[in-house]
């Protein structure tokens, strides 16, 4: 699909630009049904985008369970074609043939072609991920819907006592992730410049299927986080070995859903 306004994807059947959570009617400039999150914001139109303030607000996909890797993606694709752009218009004239003055011009071009295909590439890479990443959601709200909503409606109050979004972004852990170290995946809740606070879930490629009881152990830990993240910014232990500490604050929520995770789907293979 093509992307135009807001760098969103076209459907070129319908005409319509998909948001993630909803579809935009570009002709009326209206979207076709209510935020999904629309209960979080008593007062507002559920036909609001980014509380009415886009120019200060962005709303990526509409949902609280955020793909990181998608988003990845997204700025990989928009990185190589800025960077396109800069390779086409320093040798548009050229393209047919080639020639440098000099040797360190030549450099200059090849060195540009390799951030190229490392760029493409690195598109490639995302693209991967951030199907991963689908599944694994998509598997969680289908056989945990309401554990799935409460996840996309989690929410905290900040130092002015407004209610603020709890978002999760959910990406393929990278080399830079000892997964070994941390019981198959990571988590962590980060803070941002203005003060909000937002967690991070890093994960395999290969859970398979089922996705195991991985992702909804780490989902647990940020239920716990968003209760009150004030108190686990500072006490929140990224070494814990959850396993062996089961009765542990930071690791009781997450034993339980990890623990109801792989009961159901053992229910589910015995009734196969």
């Amino acid at each position: 699909m093509p992307y135009f306004f807001n760098a969103k994807e076209l459907d070129e059947e319908t005409g319509l630009y998909y948001y993630g959570a909803r579809y935009l009617d570009p002709t009326s400039v209206g979207w076709l049904s209510v935020d999904p999150l629309f209960e979080k914001y008593a007062g507002m139109s559920p036909y609001n985008y980014c509380a009415g303030n886009p120019v200060k607000l962005v709303d990526p996909d509409g949902q609280d369970v955020l793909n990181g890797s998608k988003l990845n993606w997204q700025e990989a694709k928009k990185e190589y074609r800025d960077f396109k752009m800069e390779v086409v218009k320093k040798y548009s004239d050229n393209f047919e043939n080639l020639t440098f003055e000099n040797h360190s011009d030549l450099k200059k071009y090849k060195k540009m072609m390799k951030k190229l295909k490392k760029l493409d590439e690195t598109i490639k890479k995302e693209e991967s991920n951030a199907k991963v990443v689908a599944y694994y959601i998509d598997q969680f709200n289908k056989k945990e819907h309401e554990k799935f909503e409460m996840l996309n409606n989690l929410s905290y109050k900040n130092e002015s006592g407004e209610i603020k979004a709890y978002h999760i972004y959910v990406y393929i852990a990278d080399g830079n992730v000892n997964l070994s170290e941390n019981g198959g995946a990571y988590s962590t809740m980060c803070r941002k410049k203005n003060g909000e606070f937002f967690g991070i879930v890093r994960v395999p490629s290969g859970l398979g299927k089922d996705i195991s009881g991985i992702i909804p152990h780490e989902f647990g830990h940020h239920v716990t986080y968003a209760s009150n993240p004030f108190y686990w910014v500072i006490h929140n232990n990224p070494n814990l070995n959850c396993q062996e500490n089961r009765k542990h604050d930071q690791a009781k929520l997450s034993i339980i859903w990890q623990e109801e995770w792989i009961d159901k789907i053992k229910e589910e293979n015995s009734k196969k």
